[in-house]
């Protein structure tokens, strides 16, 4: 079972594989009794990084059946440009000129930095790109 990291944890940095089961070139949620952090309906603002420089962040309250681990998962999907292997995910022109500006993008080179906060708006507003 995962852990709930309190709001005053330090910001973790995590790969694509701590969060998600990648088979073939579908992404998945791990399960609940496997995964490493408990973050799906958390509170927090997520950055995703590619080779360690900043690419996009985003937020857990626009999502609020999942949070931020499902806006996450499409983000990493439509980075690496596998939307036809995951149902439900369609490419948006965001996520099209940044795949371009970055090149062939593998699962290794994404990371994902989770900040956990009462107050997103103003994280959100101060981390954005």
């Amino acid at each position: 079972m995962g852990v709930r990291l309190p709001l005053s944890a330090p910001n973790i940095m995590f790969e694509v594989k701590d969060l998600y089961q990648i088979k073939g070139k579908k992404v998945k949620h791990i399960s609940k009794k496997d995964h490493k952090i408990d973050w799906i309906g958390g509170s927090c603002v997520y950055k995703i990084l590619v080779d360690d420089e900043l690419v996009h962040v985003g937020r857990s309250d626009t999502c609020r059946k999942h949070g931020g681990a499902e806006k996450t998962r499409k983000a990493i999907v439509q980075l690496l440009g596998w939307e036809k292997h995951n149902p439900g995910i369609s490419t948006t022109k965001h996520w099209k000129y940044l795949r371009e500006r970055y090149g062939s993008i593998y699962p290794d080179d994404i990371k994902v930095e989770i900040l956990f906060t009462n107050n997103i708006e103003k994280l959100y507003n101060k981390e954005k790109i």
